[in-house]
């Protein structure tokens, strides 16, 4: 009896998630986040066409470390910091939660591999804004 009510509020958690993101298994994104609409004209201004494909790379690869759906990627704005985005998800005050998934962590080694960045410059990228990273030549 009981393993059928833990499977049934493990298989209600399941759609729950799957009902407010519209994926399975993807949170929603932070609340100053999902209440913008796209930042893709903000993205365009602020980058060339050549730099789009890694910006959207990187933008990906935030959903995916964080597990946000992909689909809303371009809610973050261009000078929003990676930082801003951690401390959304988990704010001081819900003390209650004790620990984080390592978004950062997992952020930082996807980024390190996929754009070839050395152990510095993935440590400066967490307080960075993220046009800042790709505007610079660095990263490319």
């Amino acid at each position: 009896m009981l393993l059928l009510l833990l499977s049934v509020i493990a298989a209600s958690s399941i759609l729950w998630d799957w009902w407010l993101s519209g994926r399975l298994f993807c949170k929603p994104l932070p609340r100053p986040y999902r209440d913008r609409h796209s930042q893709l004209a903000a993205w365009e201004r602020t980058c060339s066409d050549e730099v789009m494909d890694k910006t959207d790379a990187l933008l990906q690869t935030l959903c995916e470390a964080f597990s946000f759906n992909p689909d809303d990627r371009y809610r973050f704005s261009p000078n929003d910091r990676i930082m801003d985005v951690y401390r959304a998800c988990y704010p001081r005050w819900r003390f209650w939660k004790i620990s984080d998934c390592m978004e950062i962590e997992s952020l930082m080694m996807d980024i390190q591999r996929r754009f070839q960045l050395s152990d510095t410059e993935v440590l400066e990228m967490t307080l960075a804004e993220v046009a800042e990273l790709m505007s610079s030549t660095q990263y490319l």
